[in-house]
């Protein structure tokens, strides 16, 4: 019976099927994204008590400074003066890139660390080879990760090898204890080498003055993160040795496992974050899909009850009561929905690998194996058949059988009045997300064509080597012959480049103020050449130059800086003193730069200081830029290259052009927009498809009318405007109510960035005018059809 229904109207039924079909697909395909990111360090047994401790200083009630990393000294004074804290666990993050060596190859390796023997303890990361309680307690000993196993020793046996670790300062030989398993991409930490923490020197593992650790605590059961970060302030006293911050208040936050990826980016922090407001957003566009998908199958099928009214009819003449009738029209929602589901099910295998490599992620894929998963499907699924079902049974059973056979009920003129709130819900979701996926193109645009306050074309940069006999000597010759090439215009070496963090953070003041202005700056060493390789402008003062002697006693700060240091204008900085952390002497400001943006516009700026390389030990240069010309980049990299090999053989030659890594902080940004235009996209297919079902039901609906209209003289234009003019006016409803919902959503959203548009009004008229387009399109074709439609014909079939 219910398939007899469904092939009587062919079309109908494959558009109210593929309609529920493509909103169930996306809609699962968004929830797998949205949960992909939500499962993040999930699978640790004891990740409900596992936090990680995170930095804050205070100067008063202000907070001032906030890091995702702590100091050394953190995790062992807590398990000292804390009895709450069961165990603790540091990952060092100052020494992640080094060359690692093997028989004569070397290989720069980003993922290096150096752990307490407690992380395997604490973690779950699956041991594949060494004895966990032991294979860190040894200092020269590493643990690696299966892939570089695999990598390094071709298959062999990886316990007992002997594999070196370059840095600019240090090559050290560590032993292979452990083999783990490669960890999980939805963890948010990601090493393939674990070096022990004992090959630190003592100094550094207990020091409170370098916050360059990833700390964990494991707390004990029924000991809440409140308590520990209450009673932080007060045990950190005991430690706060040197002058440095020793005004401002040292706090710390607790901050639980599962939550680390989701929540927002905090300085010092090395992975990729992911965005709550994103995800929830997507949640929101799913829902969104669905409401529409379901919408459609309301619409449709309460439109079609006024061709189905004989056949109600004759079933309530016959006795049919109408809770069978109810059963009758559940029993079609129930079976409508299962093959859009069965067809939703083809799409979504179709469209996995496709929307993975667009959001360029690993972890989508269907959790066929749990039961959470088939759970959520199955209450979505029951969901959608009571929604879309029971309305459209309670109107067809409701109707009177007298008022049906009289016909009364096909001969009223009904528009679209019980039809028209799901409409207009329709239409306002896709006006919603056209909105918003423009003010998410527009945001993104504006970031990339944005002025940065520097020039980042056509520079390559080279990672600095590992140490070597003769470093200083060596380097200096590698960069002068490079800069005697002819597509070479000039080579700069420096501790950080445009598109990441300087990070090297120092506690200065003015000579003349007192120690409670003790702020934080970030400390960029460069050389002479930096700032007119970058094309940093020079505010007030100079930059620095050879002409002038020895400069190691002289800094430049930026524009931030200035405010920090509570001097009011440029100009008056020049020639001020400044106590850098750790110097025993002032140093002379010389120079105040322009702001520029060292980061993505989605961050501010911040306050830095210049200082030339080798003026403080453990600042050192990290990185040569090369700033070139021609376009012959081949023979150029070629040529730079074969010199490299010529100073550092034990070193591998790593470059990447500044442009592009400083494009690339935006690929979060642009994964938000292609997932937002494409189901944009198919929540306005649904949408036309509703519309146009509805249309031809309207429009069939008032044949006889329009045969009348036609015999008393009404032209195609006039008929088509009648049939159309619902629809628009239905359209006009859902522009004036998605405006408020939209301007407050969209604001709120763009106030995530530092540097953001406006609300543009622009966006509101394309999106109204988009839609009306796509609305007169869609019911165009049967209205032209129904008007030009032969009256006596149309006069007949009534």
């Amino acid at each position: 019976m219910t398939l007899r229904i469904l092939l009587k109207n062919k079309k109908l039924s494959a558009i109210n099927i593929f309609g529920l079909a493509i909103g169930l697909a996306a809609s699962v395909l968004i929830v797998l994204y949205v949960n992909a990111e939500f499962s993040f360090d999930s699978f640790h047994s004891q990740a409900d008590r596992i936090y990680r401790v995170e930095s804050n200083f205070y100067e008063g009630d202000v907070l001032t400074d906030a890091w995702a990393t702590s100091a050394f000294g953190y995790g062992q004074a807590m398990k000292n003066n804390m009895s709450g804290v069961e165990a603790f666990a540091r990952l060092a993050l100052d020494q992640t890139e080094q060359i690692v060596g093997y028989n004569n190859d070397y290989i720069r390796e980003k993922g290096v660390t150096y752990t307490d023997p407690s992380f395997f303890e604490i973690f779950d990361f699956k041991l594949l080879e060494g004895d966990k309680s032991t294979m860190l307690l040894n200092p020269t000993s590493v643990v690696i990760s299966q892939k570089v196993a695999l990598k390094l020793f071709k298959g062999e046996p990886a316990l007992g090898k002997v594999i070196s670790f370059g840095t600019k300062s240090s090559v050290q030989k560590y032993e292979v204890t452990g083999v783990i398993e490669d960890l999980p991409k939805n963890s948010h930490i990601q090493f393939d080498y674990f070096i022990s923490i004992n090959s630190l020197p003592d100094w550094k593992k207990d020091f409170w003055y370098l916050h360059e650790a990833y700390t964990y605590v494991l707390l004990n059961k029924n000991v809440t993160a409140e308590s520990i970060e209450k009673a932080f302030p007060e045990m950190a006293e005991n430690y706060k040795t040197e002058a440095a911050l020793k005004s401002k208040t040292w706090s710390v936050s607790l901050v639980p496992l599962r939550s680390i990826h989701l929540n927002a980016w905090k300085q010092y922090e090395r992975e990729t974050k992911g965005n709550k407001v994103t995800l929830y957003s997507l949640l929101l566009v799913a829902i969104m899909l669905l409401t529409i998908a379901w919408s459609n199958y309301v619409n449709i099928s309460i439109a079609q009850s006024y061709e189905r009214t004989m056949e109600i009819a004759v079933k309530k003449v016959h006795g049919i009561g109408r809770k069978m009738l109810l059963g009758q029209f559940m029993f079609e929602s129930l079976f409508t929905n299962s093959m859009a589901l069965v067809l939703s099910v083809i799409l979504i295998f179709i469209a996995l690998p496709s929307l993975s490599h667009l959001v360029d992620s690993e972890l989508l894929f269907l959790p066929l194996s749990q039961s959470y998963f088939w759970i959520a499907a199955g209450l979505i699924f029951i969901v959608g058949v009571l929604l879309s079902g029971f309305y459209p049974a309670f109107v067809l059973s409701s109707f009177k059988p007298i008022e049906m056979l009289k016909g009364k009920l096909k001969a009223s003129n009904k528009r679209l009045s019980p039809l028209s709130f799901l409409v207009v819900i329709q239409l306002v979701m896709s006006l919603f997300l056209i909105i918003g996926t423009l003010t998410v193109y527009n945001q993104i645009q504006f970031m990339q064509i944005q002025s940065l306050g520097i020039n980042i074309d056509d520079k390559v940069v080279l990672k600095f080597p590992a140490k070597t006999e003769d470093m200083e000597q060596k380097i200096k010759s590698f960069t002068e012959k490079l800069k005697s090439r002819h597509d070479i215009k000039g080579v700069t070496l420096s501790g950080s480049i445009p598109g990441m963090e300087v990070a090297m953070f120092a506690s200065n003041k003015l000579k003349s103020a007192t120690a409670d202005k003790n702020r934080l700056y970030e400390m960029l060493t460069i050389d002479y050449d930096y700032l007119d390789t970058y094309k940093i402008e020079v505010l007030e003062g100079r930059s620095y130059d050879k002409s002038y002697g020895d400069e190691k006693n002289n800094i430049m700060i930026n524009e931030a800086s200035l405010k920090s240091l509570e001097i009011p204008n440029a100009k008056d900085a020049i020639g001020k003193e400044v106590f850098l952390e750790g110097q025993p002497e002032p140093y002379k400001i010389i120079g105040v730069t322009e702001n520029w943006h060292q980061k993505s516009l989605n961050n501010s700026y911040t306050p830095i200081m210049f200082i030339l390389n080798g003026t403080i030990g453990w600042i050192p240069p990290a990185y040569i830029t090369v700033s070139f010309t021609g376009n012959n980049i081949d023979n150029l990299i070629s040529g730079v290259e074969n010199t490299w090999k010529t100073y550092f053989e034990s070193s591998s030659f790593d470059y990447f052009f500044t442009d592009s890594f400083y494009n690339a902080q935006y690929r979060s940004d642009k994964n938000h927009r292609t997932i937002l235009t494409f189901f944009t996209i198919l929540a306005l297919i649904v949408t036309c498809l509703g519309l146009y079902a509805l249309t031809a039901l309207t429009a069939h609906k008032r044949t006889k009318e329009i045969g009348v209209r036609k015999v008393l003289g009404a032209n195609t234009l006039e008929l088509v405007t009648m049939l159309s003019k619902d629809f628009i006016n239905l359209t006009l409803v859902a522009f004036l109510i998605v405006i408020p919902i939209a301007w407050y959503l969209m604001h709120a959203w763009l106030q995530g960035f530092a540097f953001h548009i406006g609300i543009q009004w622009e966006v509101f008229i394309i999106a109204g005018f988009t839609v009306l387009i796509i609305t007169l399109a869609t019911i165009s074709f049967q209205s032209f059809k129904v008007a030009n439609a032969n009256p006596a014909k149309s006069l007949r079939t009534e």
